[in-house]
Order: structure tokens, then sequence, then C-alpha cells
């Protein structure tokens, strides 16, 4: 992994207390419920250590009192964060360096007896730097010239997760409420009025106000949420845009790895089973059952009709998908068409209907391991958001090879 090691030579910044210290003092002169019991102490014991109330850039009071300024920090955090193992830190302004950190996010971002954070490749940090350098430019726009802008950068960036070799999606959160600004170069100008009538690239803004001219005092506070599922939604959005035939196997692989990255799993198989119907006859063709789970069984393309029959018969009052979590003797005889996946060694699977608006059923999602139990509960409720666009998809599927039969019946029949 690569660290940080650019952004904070663009900043005079240094650590300072005194944003939150002046904030619990606030709720307290405001008489917000409970806020003088809460702090009153703590405060009490910060204003014994002068130096904790000064702008730093030794850490060394920091250490000297570290049980005291940990329970300061932790007041920014709410209880049920902290206790649900949540992903935050506290930074010095805009720099790489942390000075407190949940054990989730030291796990994820911090090397073993090193307070800087680090990420996985030159496209994130180069990223996150942008996020820095644009919040950076929100907190001199608001000191000096009022502007509502945000106090809160947020980005989502892909990560690798070191055990399954998944993609998951991290979004990370700068807040600079804590973060004061003072323009410390006594021979730059600020101009006169700055009403930026569109947003403002912070290139020009680095022409406009050259960040060596202010200095940050304060804390940033860091919170990365995983946000894997809405991304890969979208993702699986972005690519059933592209899919023209069911048939199309390049679209098909992305939508497998979006599948296994979703449900979290990256030994299980994934199949599209679609049912092509054109005046109340239902085609079948390998190329369009090629990315089917279902027809991969020997037997399948001549028992076309009885398992579209199975099929309808499995899903005619639900719109829920199957869970057989362990494939066993009792649910095969209960339903002959687990037969055919359990005779390709299927040992746990999930199937959704998938249906158009009439309720008409044009196919089915397959989800499969060898392993018996792999596929859970908690799989069905991550999958459900991404039926209705796989029905969308299927449908468009549906019209453009009736669409290229009629075209075809057009050029040689008439």
């Amino acid at each position: 992994m690569s660290k940080i090691a650019e952004i904070h030579q663009q900043f005079n910044s240094l650590l300072s207390l005194q944003p939150l210290i002046s904030v619990l003092k606030k709720m307290i002169a405001d008489d917000k419920p409970g806020a003088r019991r809460l702090y009153e102490g703590l405060l009490r014991d910060i204003n014994a250590v002068p130096a904790l109330s000064e702008p730093m850039d030794d850490m060394k009071p920091l250490m000297r009192n570290a049980e005291l300024v940990e329970t300061l920090l932790s007041t920014i955090f709410p209880p049920t964060t902290a206790a649900n193992e949540g992903l935050f830190a506290i930074a010095i302004p805009f720099r790489h360096e942390t000075i407190y950190a949940s054990p989730a996010f030291k796990d994820l971002f911090l090397t073993e007896g090193n307070n800087t954070i680090t990420l996985p490749d030159k496209k994130t940090i180069v990223n996150i730097n942008k996020a820095m350098v644009s919040l950076a430019y929100n907190v001199i726009l608001k000191k000096f010239y009022s502007l509502n802008v945000p106090a809160v950068a947020s980005s989502v960036h892909p990560f690798t997760d070191a055990e399954s070799g998944l993609t998951k999606y991290l979004e990370l959160e700068l807040n600079a409420q804590f973060v004061e600004v003072k323009l410390v170069n006594k021979n730059f100008t600020m101009p006169a009025a700055f009403v930026p009538q569109h947003a403002v690239d912070t290139d020009d803004l680095q022409q406009t106000f050259p960040l060596e001219n202010f200095q940050f005092e304060g804390l940033v506070v860091i919170n990365v949420d995983d946000v894997t599922g809405q991304q890969v939604i979208a993702e699986i959005k972005n690519t059933l845009l592209t899919l023209d035939s069911a048939a199309e196997n390049g679209v098909y692989q992305k939508l497998q790895r979006h599948i296994q990255t979703l449900v979290g799993l990256n030994d299980i198989k994934v199949g599209i089973t679609p049912f092509f119907k054109m005046n109340d006859y239902y085609l079948y063709s390998d190329v369009y059952y090629q990315n089917s789970l279902l027809y991969k069984h020997p037997k399948a393309a001549a028992n076309n009709k009885q398992i579209i029959q199975l099929c309808q018969r499995t899903f005619s009052r639900t719109d829920n998908g199957l869970l057989l979590q362990t494939l066993s003797d009792k649910a095969l005889a209960q339903n002959a068409l687990l037969q055919y996946y359990y005779d390709q060694g299927v040992r746990s699977l999930i199937i959704f209907p998938l249906k158009c608006d009439d309720n008409q059923l044009i196919g089915l999602l397959e989800l499969s391991s060898e392993e018996p139990g792999t596929l859970r509960y908690g799989h069905l409720g991550k999958l459900q958001p991404a039926m209705p666009l796989f029905s969308l998809a299927l449908e468009k599927s549906i019209e453009n090879l009736e669409m290229q039969i009629n075209k075809t019946v057009k050029e040689h029949f008439t």
C-alpha cells in the first residue's frame, strides 16, 4: 500500500484541540441538556494542562496526557459508533497523520505502531488529495467570505478485500467543522470581493488563494462507511444498460463479478436463464442459454417444455427468491426442478424469478455453490434491490430478439 505522501506538503497545518473545546464550552453555556454534567469536569482537567489548548506541531503533549486527550476526542463520536466498531479517525488538518482511530480503522488503514494512513493505489491517493484540497478551500471561503459551502467532503473508493479478493467500496467522509484558518502571510492581499457565480475549479482557487499563505489549525474527523451494496447496484445498472442480448458473454462476466461482490462470496456461480416467448410458443436456442445454470444439465434442452412448466409452477404465486441453503432429499422430492441443479453438483442454491409488468415469468437469476450451507437468508436481502434491474434488462433482450426475428421474416418471407 502507498502512503499519502504529497498532500501534507501543500498545507501549513497544526493540530489544535481548541475548536473542539470551544464547541463543548458553548454547549455548556447554552444549557444543553446534560452537557454540564458530561463535559464540565473534562474541560476543567483540559484547562489544567495549558499545552493542550495551544496549536501544536509536536505530539508530545498528547502522548503525556493520552488518557485525557482520548476522553476529549471520544466526545466527537456517538457511543453506538464506537460500540459497533465503526471505521473512524481524527487527523491533523489535511495531513495523513492520525491522532486517534478506532480499532477497525487501524486494521484497515494503519500499520502497526504507525499513525500514518496508507491507501491501496495511486488513483485513490490522487482522488483523496483532491477532496482534501477542495475541502481546505471551503474552509477559507467560509471564514473570509462567509460563503455557504459545506464543511464535509465525501468520496467513494474501491478497495480489494484481503481475505476474499473481492472489491469493496468505501465512502470516505472528511469533516472539517473543527478546523480554523488564519492568513499568515502579511504580504498577501485577499481579493476585495470574491463572489463566484458557479462552482470554481480548485486549480483556479490555487491561483487566487495560494495555500502557502494560510495556516490551518484544528482537527479533521474521518468517517468511513461500507457502501459496497449501493455502489454495486449502480455498477449492475450501468452494466445492464449495455446489454443488448442475454447471450452477451462479456457483459455477463461483469455481472457475475458484481453479484459475487454484492453477496460477498467469490466462489459461487451465477446464471441467467431467459424464457423467450413468441406467439404463445417458447423459443429455445443454445446461444441464448449459454449463461444459464439450469440449462447446463445435459437433459435440459430436451425437457424444455417441462422445465418451463416447473418454473412457472414454482413462482406462480410469489415474486420472492427461493433459497435452498442446503439441497436436501426432502427438497428434491417436493420440487422436481431442483433435481436439474443437484445433478450438476449444486448443494446450495438461490433462484430469483424475473417477471415483467403483467407478472409473466421471463427468466431466472441463479446463484449456486457446491458447498452446502454457503448461500443464506442474508444474501436474499442483498440481492433483492437488483432484481427489477435484471427484469428490465431481460425485457429489453426479449424486445431486441423480437425485432431481429420480425426483421428476418420481412427480409426473407415477404
